[in-house]
């Protein structure tokens, strides 16, 4: 590449090898990081430079999450640091928020502060796109923003070897932890997914020498932080991150192998309902010992209220003698305010069905302090959570792992596509806290005796089952 070595731009081992999988692998979507520090931003903006000036007429995006962020980490880098700096300061455009390129490319910089601001982005082309901390972004940014990239025929005779990639850039944690862990650490694919597509390349701060002789506190700043964000955000590891709300979930800890559950132990339902969003509604059962289970889950959406009345009915075996189910508010929801007749609401249809529900404590963040007690452990005092989750329905740990804090109120999750599992779990979890105790089991003479005043109180001298 004449291009890069004229320019002198220095790229490190590893970001060379991730520069070599955007020019030539079959790879489409390469993430790169995975701990901080590791030349992610940088390396952004080399490709992006090198590939705009080497490739004519072609569109690049850069995406951050907030402006401040994007002008700070790469429009005012491309303005003031070498090699580009004596270049875009001439070509780039304020109004624009882009820089256009003499050989008519053009690098466009845009925010994305709701995931549903990725629609305005539908039907525009681009030959590539970066999304630097990707996973601060929602899966549906990343969905949305594979239709744009793909290249436009016209350009194919300018740029006979060219190939639309997509960059990403992350650390461990935030709300797109997951969607980028199952493709890219974990690789596990649906069905139309194609595995070549997706390529990893993980750096960490060791790969990046030159911020590391000019800031030496920083790795000891790392090495500082408690042992999961250490983890993350030294080590890359994926499999705990910063902001995770429930930081205690684990498989060896919460994930069980079902087992013969006591007939006589305490038994019910939570219902987080929803049509546009998922319908979640989670079995709960409470042995002797004040130990939770969850051994059954049901999620759905665009499901009318009798239809998932009807199926959660069918999914519980008379034998369970589950008492009742705490749902969630909107149940109640009127939509009309005519005294002489009011609209029917969720709760009446599902109670029309055969399905009794009671309003749920809705208390948010004691909620979710609540249900963190229950999950909790420590291998020293307390090595067994209290609440556990049957393995048959995965998916209810998967969920909760998922939930984050809220930014803008660490002691409450944030709301977001996804959490009505956590939603279901907060009215199971306040519903055992605010008074279901555990069954005992009653011994023999105690059971007579409530045989014989059961007995008696149906007599005529009791006829209205008076206190005996």
């Amino acid at each position: 590449m004449s291009l890069f070595d004229n320019l002198n731009i220095y790229l490190q081992p590893k970001q060379l090898e991730a520069f070599y999988h955007l020019e030539y692998s079959d790879c489409q979507y390469l993430l790169y990081g995975g701990a901080k520090s590791g030349g992610k931003s940088f390396l952004v903006r080399a490709k992006e430079f090198i590939r705009r000036m080497n490739y004519s007429e072609t569109m690049g995006i850069i995406i951050r999450r907030t402006y401040d962020e994007l002008y700070a980490n790469h429009i005012l880098k491309f303005l003031t640091e070498e090699p580009w700096a004596r270049y875009c300061t001439a070509w780039y455009r304020e109004g624009k928020k882009a820089i256009y390129y003499p050989n008519g490319s053009i690098t466009f910089f845009k925010y994305l502060d709701k995931g549903t601001d990725v629609f305005n982005f539908q039907g525009i082309e681009y030959d590539d796109i970066s999304i630097d901390e990707a996973t601060q972004h929602e899966e549906i940014v990343f969905t949305i923003l594979k239709t744009s990239l793909r290249k436009d025929p016209k350009k194919l005779a300018k740029n006979p070897t060219y190939k639309p990639k997509m960059l990403l850039t992350a650390n461990p944690g935030g709300i797109g932890h997951f969607w980028c862990q199952r493709r890219f650490i974990k690789r596990e694919f649906m069905p139309n997914e194609n595995p070549v597509d997706f390529h990893f390349i993980p750096a960490k701060i060791q790969d990046n020498p030159i911020f590391l002789k000019a800031n030496p506190q920083y790795l000891k700043n790392l090495n500082d932080l408690p042992e999961d964000l250490r983890k993350a955000y030294k080590d890359g590891d994926w499999n705990v991150f910063a902001g995770q709300y429930f930081r205690k979930l684990r498989e060896d800890k919460h994930l069980i192998e079902p087992f013969y559950l006591n007939p006589d132990w305490f038994r019910f339902r939570s219902l987080d309902w929803g049509y546009d969003h998922n319908t979640v509604c989670l079995w709960w059962c409470v042995d002797y010992d004040g130990n939770i289970y969850i051994y059954r889950g049901y999620k759905r959406n665009a499901e009318s209220p009798t239809r998932m009345a009807g199926n959660i009915i069918d999914l519980t075996p008379t034998s369970e003698n589950v008492i009742l189910t705490v749902a969630s508010h909107d149940c109640w929801e009127r939509t009309r305010t005519d005294d002489f007749n009011p609209a029917t609401t969720m709760a009446d249809l599902i109670k029309q069905r055969g399905l009794y529900i009671e309003k749920a404590v809705n208390t948010r963040i004691t909620g979710w302090q609540v249900l963190g007690e229950y999950l909790d452990w420590d291998e020293a005092y307390k090595p067994t959570p209290r609440l556990k989750i049957f393995n048959t329905c995965r998916w209810v740990f998967d969920d909760l792992q998922k939930l984050i804090h809220d930014e803008n109120s660490p002691e409450d999750v944030k709301k977001m596509n996804g959490d009505d599992t956590g939603d279901a779990a907060r009215y199971g979890g306040m519903y055992v806290f605010s008074g279901v105790k555990p069954i005992v089991p009653k011994n023999e003479e105690e059971e007579y005796v409530e045989s014989l005043i059961k007995d008696y109180s149906q007599t005529e001298l009791a006829p209205w089952g008076a206190d005996i």
